[in-house]
């Protein structure tokens, strides 16, 4: 009791006037403990606050239930623990002083504001009495000086990096700078970027890239009791790619994988009923290289190529083999249609702005989009296979099918004149066959072939394997073609409620639950293999549904288990003696009988 006194008589110091203090001074010891008790009644200590049962106090209402922090110093409630957090400060002796105009806050983040919005100046604030000799700052022409790692760290503000495959893939992780960072997952995007369009820029210098993001949180949810659960989810965004022209890209690719985690991050929220963001503890940047497939200058055929006679193979010197595909596709010429003279005066009749040399696979799409009424589809080959490797979208276009070819880390584009006779080397049959695109399935009839199409417009292209002889695909799950003895359907019904909650912070990202699913009816049905259990429906509505539930679900549990205890005389008819005696398999594996495969008796009533 003394050192709570004395804990009340440092909090009366603080905000009782001094001429009040003087008189509570003059008077007697019973009189000023009167005083200390009343101001006990408005002030309890934390481990009364714990023993409080939750709903026993007539004096709480919603409002003040969805305020479950309040400041032991003036007693302002929040519904967050970071907005106490921030709120106590005021509370500190601690103060922050602008240098260029003399504004003082007890708040860092306030200064910084306004810092920002006053005089334009972002720079970390330092408390009055807390203020460190300037470090000396290196100057570039020094930093190559520096170890390889110390560089790489100096440069990229981060704080540790791996690499693996002889340094073709690697992973950077950076972490909040200071606290607003920390707490607020917007900002933490909003501060790094510049960070991570910088690694990724370095990195496209050397080669091309593939990227994704996956941000590492903490989450907390409190409970009724005064309880919480926490849980550290990872966020990741989809893997993109960046072409060593296509640097322009960078910021659009970054804000489509800022969204992609800010949407994974809503659905935890969301799926979680309650969650709430603790803090920020890190992103991991994943950057891999890249080595799309080209086309490049020109590769002799394969002699069982060369033998189908429906492939133009473009004798080119250059890097220029698409394009020269292309236009031997639109120009048709009887003679030496192989010499690449032949189509130099219709190089400019396509649209070939921002198309690299070789051309990479993923440049296709933008070919196609600068020319609208061209559509091309490439083919790989390899090891006598033949596989789709672009498929286009576009439809009623001058369509283009193209070979991919590679051999001894070179690759060649060539034209495919007949789709379906190339094809045909696949099939045993010398009947004439019409293939789809996507799956390349062959059809002995083009009406087949069209409505095949339908079907498989439906999904991405893919190449279909069957099996050759001797693979075996075998099921072997039995347990889970028996039928279960007993299942319970249910279904709840459920009111929503508003809930009373407190406005957000336009300054923080938050979540606001504004409703309440609450159960008021559920309904289950008992179903089993044998009619002799089965049980009507059963319906409630009333208080406590889920307690209920619970309590009917219990009851049923007891009830099965006594019903699967007994044991009920196996019933053998003639019929079943006969098929028992003759019966040459197992009626539930399929296998022969044998001596390590013998029969049982098993009869289901």
């Amino acid at each position: 009791m003394e050192n709570y006194n004395q804990h009340m008589i440092d909090q009366l110091v603080k905000v009782i006037p001094h001429d009040v203090l003087q008189k509570l001074q003059q008077l007697s010891a019973q009189d000023f403990n009167a005083v200390l008790h009343s101001v006990k009644q408005q002030n309890p200590t934390e481990k009364q606050l714990d023993q409080t049962p939750a709903g026993k106090d007539d004096n709480v209402t919603d409002k003040d239930n969805a305020t479950n922090f309040k400041c032991r110093t003036c007693g302002k409630k929040y519904a967050r623990k970071d907005n106490l957090i921030r709120h106590q400060q005021n509370h500190s002796n601690i103060n922050y002083e602008c240098e260029h105009c003399g504004f003082t806050t007890k708040r860092k983040d306030v200064l910084t504001k306004h810092m920002k919005r006053k005089h334009d100046v972002k720079k970390n604030v330092q408390k009055e009495d807390d203020v460190q000799p300037p470090r000396k700052r290196q100057r570039i022409e020094d930093v190559d000086q520096l170890p390889e790692e110390r560089v790489r760290n100096a440069r990229e503000k981060r704080s540790l990096t791996t690499t693996a495959l002889n340094d073709g893939v690697e992973n950077i992780q950076l972490q909040p700078s200071n606290n607003e960072e920390r707490y607020d997952l917007m900002l933490f995007f909003k501060e790094k970027q510049v960070d991570i369009a910088q690694i990724l820029e370095d990195r496209l210098l050397k080669n091309n890239i593939k990227f994704y993001m996956s941000v590492h949180v903490r989450m907390i949810k409190y409970s009724p009791d005064g309880k919480y659960d926490e849980a550290e989810p990872h966020f990741n965004s989809k893997v993109s790619t960046i072409l060593q022209s296509g640097a322009s890209e960078i910021p659009h690719e970054l804000n489509k994988g800022f969204q992609k985690v800010f949407i994974s991050f809503e659905e935890f929220i969301k799926n979680g009923s309650g969650w709430q963001l603790e803090e920020v503890l890190q992103l991991d940047l994943c950057v891999t290289k890249y080595k799309p497939l080209k086309g490049g200058s020109y590769l002799e055929l394969p002699t069982s190529l060369k033998r189908s006679n429906c492939i133009l193979n473009i004798q080119n010197l250059d890097n220029k083999c698409f394009l020269w595909t292309v236009l031997s596709s639109m120009h048709n010429f009887q003679r030496n249609p192989e010499n690449v003279e032949n189509y130099v005066p219709f190089v400019n009749s396509v649209n070939m702005t921002g198309i690299e040399y070789p051309t990479p696979l993923s440049q296709i799409s933008q070919f196609e989009k600068q020319n609208n009424t061209i559509s091309v589809n490439i083919f790989g080959y390899e090891e006598g296979e033949i596989y789709p490797l672009y498929i286009t979208k576009k439809t009623f276009c001058h369509h283009v099918n193209m070979l991919y070819f590679k051999e001894n880390n070179k690759s060649h584009y060539m034209l495919i004149n007949n789709f379906n006779r190339f094809l045909s080397r696949t099939k045993k049959h010398r009947e004439e066959h019409f293939f789809c695109y996507l799956c390349l399935q062959g059809f002995t009839d083009k009406c087949k072939l069209e409505r095949h199409k339908a079907d498989c417009g439906k999904f991405d292209f893919q190449k279909i394997y069957t099996s050759q002889g001797g693979e075996v695909l075998e099921f072997k799950e039995y347990a889970k073609t028996a039928r279960i003895p007993f299942v319970i359907y249910a279904d709840f019904e459920c009111l929503t409620r508003k809930v009373d909650t407190c406005h957000p912070n336009p300054n923080m990202s938050s979540t606001t639950t504004y409703q309440q699913m609450e159960p008021y009816s559920f309904g289950y049905q008992r179903v089993s293999i044998d009619k002799r259990y089965d049980k009507p429906p059963v319906i409630y509505r009333g208080p406590d549904v889920v307690e209920n539930f619970i309590r009917h679900l219990l009851e049923e549990e007891k009830e099965i288990r006594d019903i699967l205890s007994r044991i009920e005389p196996m019933i053998i008819t003639e019929y079943d003696k006969l098929d028992y005696k003759y019966a040459k398999k197992c009626y539930v594996c399929k296998k022969a009988f044998s001596s390590k495969n013998y029969k049982v008796k098993n009869t289901i009533t």
